[in-house]
C-alpha cells in the first residue's frame, strides 16, 4: 500500500467510528456455502482473483440510508465491479479500474436494504484484492424506506414545526411523510436552506384514502435559488395526510434535503362536521349578531349553517375572507328549510377581504346559509367570518313645515316601497296618520288637514314584495324626527 493510501485508509477507519455496525456474509461460487463476518465498524474484505476469471460475491446490509465510499486495491492489470441489490434488479455502482488504489472522492447514496458486491477479473489475468467501504448513515427522519406510501402507512406521523430531512438514493427519486392534523388550519411546507441542499422538486398531498389533494407543485426547493420564502400551502380539515416530495430535476439530486412541515390551527366557533345541509339541521341555529368563524379547506370545499331570523326586516350579512378577493362562497342565497333559495341582494365592497350582502324584507324563519369554493384549483380556501345583522334603517330625513301641512323626504332606499307615519305623540298612538307609496324611486310625502301649530312626529320604513305574493316584509322603522305645523 503506497503512502497516500495509507492516509486514506486511516481518515476512513477514523470517520467509521460513528458509523453502524455491517453484517457481511461472504460466498466462493465453487462451494456455494456462506460464511458470516461480522466486521465491526468497517466494512472490509479481501480476495484471491484465479485465472479463470471466477467471481467472487460479498453481501451487505445498510441498517440505515447514507453514502458509501468505496475504495478498492488489486493486483491484477484490471479489476471489475458491480454492486447490487440482493435482488438483482438494480445496479448502484459498477467499476472497471485499471490504477490501484481506485478511491471514490465522494459517497454514493443507498437506501437501506441488503446488498451485493460481485468481484472478477478477465481470463489470465490472476491477481488479489482489498475491498473497503466507508459507511456514513444519514440523519433521515425515517429510519426504515418510505418511497412508497404503502411503506409510509406503516410507520409513524412525524412532527410538525420541526426540521424533517429526506433522503435520496440512486435508486428511489420519491418519498412519502406521514403527518396528524388533530385540527383543521393551514399546512405549509418551508424549504431548508442549505447551500448544497438545492434542487428542483415536485410535491403532493395525499389523504388516507390516497385521493390527492391537490394538483402537483414543481419548484425549487430553495429560496436562495427563486428569491422568495413563501411556503407551499394547504388550507385542511383534521386526518392522517401523506407529503408525495419528488426529484424532478435534471441531474438528479442524491444524498439529503430538508424542510419543515409547518401548521397553523384555524380558529373555527363550531367544532362539528358542517359540510353538509343535513348536517346543519341538527344544529342549533345561530342567532343574529353573533360572529362565526371556520375554513373552507381542499378537501372541505363547502359549509352550511342554520340561522334563525328572529323578526320580518332587512337583514345584513358581513363576510370576511382571508386572500385579496378571494370569495370562496356561494354567497349569493340561502335556503328557507323548504329548500327554496332567498336571493340575496349584493350591497356594498367593504374592503378587498370584506363584502356586505342586503337581504331585503326577510321573513321571518329558519334559514340554511352555505359557503362553498368551487374555484376549478381550489384556490379560494382559508379562513372566514361571517355575522348576519339586521339592516339599519332608513335615516337621513327631515320633514318640511307648512301651513297645516307637512313633508315628508327620506333618501332614496332599496325594496319595492316606503310606509310613512306621523302622529301626535312619539307612540303613534294620537293623531296617527299613515301613507304607503309604492315605487322605491318617490322619497317625498304630502300630508294635508292637519292642526295649526302642533308638533307632529314622522317615521319612515321600507319593504319588499316577492314575486307570485301581495305580502309586504317590512323592515324596521327609521328614527322619528319632529316639526311644528304653521298656523
Amino acid at each position: 500500500m503506497n503512502r497516500r493510501a495509507g492516509k486514506f485508509f486511516a481518515v476512513i477507519i477514523l470517520a467509521l467510528a460513528l458509523v453502524f455496525c455491517f453484517s457481511v456474509t461472504a460466498f466462493a461460487d465453487d462451494t456455494g456455502d456462506p460464511i458470516t463476518i461480522d466486521v465491526g465498524d468497517e466494512l472490509s474484505f479481501s480476495g484471491v482473483l484465479d485465472s479463470e476469471g471466477t467471481h467472487v460475491t460479498y453481501e451487505f446490509s445498510l441498517p440505515h440510508s447514507g453514502e458509501v465510499w468505496p475504495t478498492i486495491e488489486f493486483t491484477s492489470k484490471i479489476l471489475h465491479y458491480e454492486i447490487t441489490n440482493t435482488d438483482e434488479d438494480w445496479r448502484y455502482l459498477s467499476g472497471n479500474p485499471t490504477t490501484s488504489p481506485s478511491i471514490y472522492s465522494f459517497g454514493i447514496p443507498f437506501e437501506a436494504g441488503n446488498y451485493k458486491i460481485e468481484i472478477y477479473s478477465a481470463k489470465n489475468d490472476p491477481g488479489t484484492f482489498n475491498f473497503l467501504l466507508g459507511y456514513v448513515p444519514s440523519k433521515e427522519s425515517y429510519d426504515q424506506p418510505n418511497s412508497t406510501i404503502v411503506q409510509a402507512r406503516e410507520l409513524p406521523t412525524l412532527p410538525l414545526n420541526k426540521e424533517i430531512t429526506g433522503f435520496y438514493s440512486k435508486r428511489y427519486r420519491v418519498d412519502y411523510f406521514k403527518f396528524e392534523l388533530e385540527k383543521a388550519g393551514k399546512f405549509q411546507v418551508k424549504f431548508g436552506k442549505e447551500e448544497n441542499d438545492v434542487f428542483y422538486c415536485g410535491l403532493r398531498l395525499l389523504d388516507e384514502n390516497e385521493e390527492v389533494l391537490s394538483p402537483s407543485s414543481y419548484m425549487y426547493n430553495n429560496p436562495k435559488v427563486i428569491g422568495d420564502d413563501t411556503p407551499w400551502t394547504l388550507d385542511l380539515k383534521p386526518g392522517i395526510y401523506y407529503l408525495e416530495y419528488s426529484d424532478q430535476s435534471t441531474p438528479k439530486h442524491e444524498g439529503s434535503y430538508h424542510f419543515t412541515a409547518k401548521f397553523t390551527a384555524a380558529t373555527r366557533t363550531f367544532k362539528y362536521d358542517n359540510d353538509d345541509i343535513s348536517d346543519a339541521k341538527k344544529r342549533t341555529a345561530i342567532k343574529v349578531n353573533k360572529t362565526v368563524k371556520d375554513q373552507i379547506a381542499v378537501n372541505d370545499l363547502q359549509d352550511y349553517y342554520k340561522i334563525s331570523i328572529p323578526k320580518d326586516g332587512d337583514y345584513v350579512l358581513t363576510v370576511t375572507c382571508s386572500k385579496d378577493n378571494a370569495w370562496p362562497f356561494d354567497i349569493s342565497s340561502m335556503q328557507k328549510a323548504n329548500g327554496s333559495s332567498v336571493r340575496g341582494e349584493y350591497s356594498n365592497t367593504v374592503s378587498k377581504r370584506k363584502k356586505e350582502f342586503i337581504y331585503k324584507g326577510l321573513p321571518k324563519g329558519t334559514y340554511y346559509l352555505r359557503f362553498l369554493d368551487s374555484s376549478y384549483y381550489k384556490s379560494l380556501t382559508g379562513p372566514y367570518s361571517f355575522v348576519m345583522k339586521p339592516a339599519p334603517p332608513i335615516s337621513g330625513y327631515k320633514p318640511v313645515a307648512g301651513k297645516k301641512k307637512l313633508t315628508a323626504k327620506w333618501p332614496k332606499g332599496t325594496g319595492n316601497g316606503y310606509q310613512v307615519q306621523i302622529a301626535l305623540n312619539k307612540k303613534f298612538t294620537s293623531g296617527k296618520k299613515s301613507a304607503t307609496i309604492t315605487k322605491v324611486g318617490t322619497t317625498q310625502k304630502v300630508f294635508k288637514s292637519l292642526k295649526a301649530k302642533k308638533t307632529y312626529y314622522v317615521r319612515v320604513r321600507n319593504y319588499v314584495k316577492y314575486s307570485g305574493s301581495s305580502t309586504k316584509y317590512y323592515s324596521d322603522w327609521g328614527p322619528i324626527t319632529s316639526v311644528k305645523t304653521k298656523g
